[in-house]
């Protein structure tokens, strides 16, 4: 075994990597498996592949350095092992430097007239790895005040303007002012600059820059403003001309004479594309009649722009009707600050020449490409040219040579992307066989496979391929003996020979399909699920289980630390609702028990009520239902109340015939009742003794940015009580409204009026809409700020095959930082419906940017791409939460006094 490199200096937070290559010798062609040894800590290393089988011999071995690993010089030791083979072992001497901070000023010197104040660029440079804030600070002597700004550079800037200011009692004289900068775990730098303070009443010109440093890309453009100051009585013309610009910049100052009745010019910067990225140091020359000449100096850092280098591909030999052996690694570097995916794609490839790519879009640091020929692919030789492109048009380019042969008449290859398939027991696998015709044979293969383990049943979609590919999907049952077994896959056609390639399956215990860490549990049986699969992790495989139980479903599984589930709910009148949750394993377990909460047992109750004239109307809530009656009517149902012990909260409305609005004035409130099923609640009188004078309270809406806006007040008891107290009325819907509840005398500590504030957008279609709501015992005067308005979200279609899918991104915004979800529906008879839902835990807390795509369950045992939605306009939805407080528990719906949450929702229409 040997190693491309055998030594390298990586800091905290990158990688590095090395090129393993294993000699076979004696006859060996058996697998190499790549391990480590013991790693120092914070240092990882994985291997793309980690086990070299066939012809393959080289292996990219990836070491990553975590931000929190040691410092120092440490050996990596990598092993090759195979059976019936002594092991092989090179060693990787990893050197992690120690994170610094360096800072320099933009020219060493500066001049200050008394009075008067000099800038001085300060730039600070961060080496190995050391990327936070660094402050700044300085030593000045009497009469000299030095500001900077900013104090603190945050991380991802370098540079601040050093103010120094002269009073004008400071002596003249040259001074040495020393700046320091400190950060978090490094060792201060300093530098110094010396001020040399002027005498007032000499004629003098001083100049400044703002900024005095300047950050920008190469290609990019910037501006300074540079001030003139006079003094000493001078009032003539200044003459500005600047200095320093390296290659590949421009800068020019315009006006170039500053007359005597203005005091600015502009310096601005030009880079292109070609310039060397680094910092520079221009320098402002000023001079005029009778004074004399100044100087002040403007740093510009130029940074490399976005881009991306793909690793160098050895030549490629392909025969008309094949695939490539083995997969082709590729190494993908951005720089310049690039973040995000690269769509990776095969140009300049001669008709019938194809690549596919492993990831693609590439969301990491690599991805493998598998280069295929058709059985008409031109013999020859030909320089393809792999691209990866990125945002903002960004792309980087590797080229290679591929010769093309002519292929045997009448043959057939098949193989298998990927060739090792890890199962857990009661879990399934999938595998794409690839079949490559050549020579002219293009009839159909029947596909078949022997050494299944028992309890394993293997299916092939399609068995009888017509085209280049079939699904292999391997369910793995309970029963099956946990180990690794070699599955022979046979490829035969009429009239050409047969063809085999071989795939591993390993199959582990448990994880999923009857056991594991999370119940997720469905108790009405007009919602049991028919498909419900789970996702371990956010890239793990798909599967579908099966539920134990018979009055209720229950579906056991294992997740780690996060992953998904999914599942289909068939609806009454056809079609069916397809709900996508991604969630932490915290809160998987949670939700599991969501679906029995609102799936609750109900009756229905129906009752009387004393005193509701005409022009007047009562609402009765209990246990979580609403029922109303119409003055003079007498008579309601409440359908739907929650089975068990409850509050009941009741209102009476009057009706303003002259502003329209909707007038609680009475109430009742009854506690713990539990009235059996299908029984009469007994009279409510809302004359008698037991009724109430409503309380009342003005709330003020702040941030309503003119909208239309709708408040609600519900009246919330720890027995889950929903009494709606104020419905939005004709003359309510500005930014202050008059709001009815319960007085405080009748609450009792965990009671909570419930205001929920909405603000509208759109004519005819609501295209935005932000909700805020808040829980307090008391109602009295409040102001409420809605949260800013939700960035307008990317929806875009994904195609019709297999079915229609659409994805929807965006970005974390501050006050929605809990969760997103988006809803896809369509006004159609039969229709389908999809839902998908990501917390931030899920997502990560530091990710800047969300995704909810539909998944491709196409290759999910049981699922029907019926569900999928119709080729036709849909309708989207996409909300975020964020700022939830009071959270605790104590209260009902579980917020204490004073808890709030934000609701912000975008709406459009798509097609496919």
């Amino acid at each position: 075994m040997s190693l491309s490199s055998a030594a390298a200096t990586a800091t905290r937070g990158t990688t590095t990597t090395t090129t393993v290559t294993v000699a076979r010798g004696g006859g060996y062609t058996g697998t190499v498996a790549l391990s480590t040894g013991t790693l120092p800590a914070g240092i990882t290393v994985t291997f793309a592949p980690s086990t070299l089988s066939g012809a393959t011999t080289t292996s990219i071995a990836t070491i990553t350095v975590s931000a929190t690993a040691a410092t120092g010089s440490s050996n990596v030791d990598i092993s090759a092992t195979g059976s019936g083979v002594s092991a092989a072992s090179a060693s990787f001497a990893l050197t992690v430097p120690v994170p610094a901070i360096a800072v320099a000023v933009g020219a060493p010197t500066a001049t200050a007239v008394q009075g008067a104040a000099a800038n001085v660029p300060v730039t600070v440079t961060r080496t190995n790895g050391y990327a936070d804030a660094v402050a700044l600070s300085a030593t000045t002597p009497a009469g000299v005040t030095a500001t900077f700004a900013p104090a603190s550079i945050a991380a991802g800037s370098t540079t601040s303007t050093l103010v120094l200011a002269v009073s004008s009692t400071t002596a003249p004289g040259t001074y040495p002012i020393t700046v320091t900068a400190a950060g978090t775990g490094v060792s201060n730098a300093t530098t110094t600059v010396s001020l040399t303070v002027t005498a007032a009443g000499t004629p003098a010109i001083a100049l400044s820059a703002s900024p005095a440093a300047l950050s920008v890309t190469a290609g990019q453009n910037g501006t300074s403003t540079i001030t003139v100051a006079r003094s000493g009585g001078f009032t003539g013309d200044a003459t500005l001309a600047v200095a320093g610009a390296p290659a590949g910049m421009t800068a020019t100052i315009a006006p170039s004479t500053v007359a005597a009745n203005a005091t600015t010019a502009t310096l601005s910067i030009a880079t292109t594309t070609a310039i060397t990225p680094g910092a520079y140091t221009l320098t402002v020359n000023g001079t005029g009649t009778g004074v004399g000449a100044q100087s002040t100096a403007v740093t510009v850092t130029v940074a490399a722009p976005p881009g991306v280098t793909i690793s160098a591909i050895s030549a490629q030999q392909l025969s008309q009707g094949t695939s490539s052996a083995t997969a082709i690694p590729l190494v993908l570097t951005r720089t310049g600050g690039l973040t995000g995916d690269l769509t990776m794609a095969l140009e300049g490839a001669p008709a019938g020449v194809t690549a596919t790519f492993v990831p693609n879009p590439a969301t990491s640091s690599s991805s493998q490409m598998t280069l295929s020929a058709t059985a008409t692919a031109a013999p020859g030789s030909y320089t393809l040219t792999v691209r990866a492109s990125g945002a903002g048009g960004v792309s980087g380019t590797t080229s290679f040579g591929l010769t093309m042969t002519a292929a045997a008449t009448g043959s057939f290859v098949i193989n298998t992307v990927p060739a090792t398939v890890s199962v857990a027991q009661g879990q399934t696998g999938l595998s794409t066989v690839n079949i490559a015709r050549a020579g002219g044979f293009t009839g159909a293969v029947t596909l078949t496979a022997t050494g299944v383990p028992s309890g394993t049943v293997a299916t092939f979609t399609p068995s009888l391929a017509t085209g280049t590919q079939s699904q292999l999907g391997l369910d793995v049952g309970s029963g099956t003996a946990a180990g690794t077994y070699t599955i022979t896959i046979r490829g035969q056609g009429t009239g050409v020979s047969d063809a085999t390639t071989t795939l591993t399956l390993t199959v582990t215990p448990g994880g999923g399909g009857g056991s594991g860490n999370v119940n997720w549990t469905f108790c009405e049986a007009a919602r049991f699920p028919v498909w419900f699969a789970v996702q371990n992790g956010t890239s793990g495989v798909w599967t579908r289980i099966a539920p134990s139980g018979t009055t209720t479903r229950v579906y056991t599984f294992t997740v780690d630390t996060r992953g998904g589930v999914a599942y289909a709910i068939s609806r009454v009148g056809g079609g069916a609702d397809v709900t996508v949750q991604y969630l932490s394993q915290a809160e998987l377990e949670s939700a599991g028990t969501s679906e029995c909460i609102s799936n609750r047992a109900t009756k229905t109750h129906t009752g009387t009520v004393a005193n509701v004239p005409a022009g007047s109307a009562a609402f009765i809530g209990i246990g979580g239902a609403l029922g109303s009656v119409v003055g003079p009517g007498t008579t309601y149902t409440v359908e739907d109340v929650d089975d068990g012990l409850a509050d009941l909260a009741a209102i009476r409305m009057s009706l303003n015939l002259t502003t329209l609005d909707i007038v609680p004035d009475r109430g009742i409130l009854r506690r713990n009742v539990n009235y059996a099923a299908g029984s009469a609640i007994p009279l409510l009188d809302f004359t008698g003794s037991e009724s109430f004078a409503v309380a009342s309270a003005d709330y003020t809406i702040g941030n309503a940015n003119g909208e239309t806006v709708v408040a609600t007040m519900s009246f919330l008891t720890a027995n889950g009580t929903a009494g709606v107290f104020s419905f939005p009325t004709a003359s309510g819907l500005g930014t202050t409204q008059r709001l009815y509840g319960v007085p405080s005398s009748l609450t009792t500590a965990n009671d909570r009026h419930q205001v929920l504030v909405a603000a509208f957008t759109g004519t005819g279609f609501v295209t935005s809409t932000r909700i805020i709501a808040q829980f307090n015992r008391d109602l009295v005067n409040r102001t409420l700020t809605l949260g800013p308005t939700l960035s307008s979200p990317t929806v875009t279609s994904l195609g019709t095959s297999p079915y229609v899918r659409f994805s929807a991104t965006g970005t974390w915004q501050a006050e929605y930082g809990e969760s997103v979800g988006a809803e896809f529906t369509q006004e159609t008879t039969g229709s389908n419906s999809w839902i998908i839902n990501a917390s931030r835990n899920y997502v990560g807390t530091g990710a800047s940017t969300w995704a909810l795509v539909f998944p491709d369950f196409t290759g999910v045992a049981g699922f029907s791409a019926a569900w999928g939605m119709a080729n036709a306009s849909t309708q989207w939805s996409i909300s975020m939460t964020g700022g939830t407080t009071g959270l605790t528990g104590s209260g009902p719906l579980g917020f204490a006094e004073n808890g709030s949450f934000r609701v912000a929702e975008r709406t459009g229409t798509v097609s496919p």
